[in-house]
């Protein structure tokens, strides 16, 4: 049995160094399906609604934020035009 920083490892580890045949964006897209593959599968085991969507909004949220870090870090590199 695994704690949930294990889980989370292997989860991480298991996308790390992989290669997905095409593009980047096809990449991209097939880890993003394989995160909404878990977020699915997390979510049908709870059984309260409320809290699903709870955890969803909250996902939301992150998720965003993560892109808004992201964005900012690249533009404080320089990268963006």
């Amino acid at each position: 049995m695994l704690t949930p920083e294990e889980l989370i490892d292997r989860v991480r580890d298991s996308v790390d160094g992989v290669y997905v045949a095409g593009s980047s964006r096809d990449a991209a897209l097939a880890i993003l399906q394989a995160g909404q593959t878990l977020v699915g599968i997390a979510l049908s085991n709870l059984d309260d609604e409320t809290e699903r969507e709870l955890r969803l909004a909250r996902l939301e949220f992150w998720v965003r934020q993560y892109l808004r870090d992201l964005a900012e870090a690249e533009y404080r590199r320089g990268k963006l035009h």
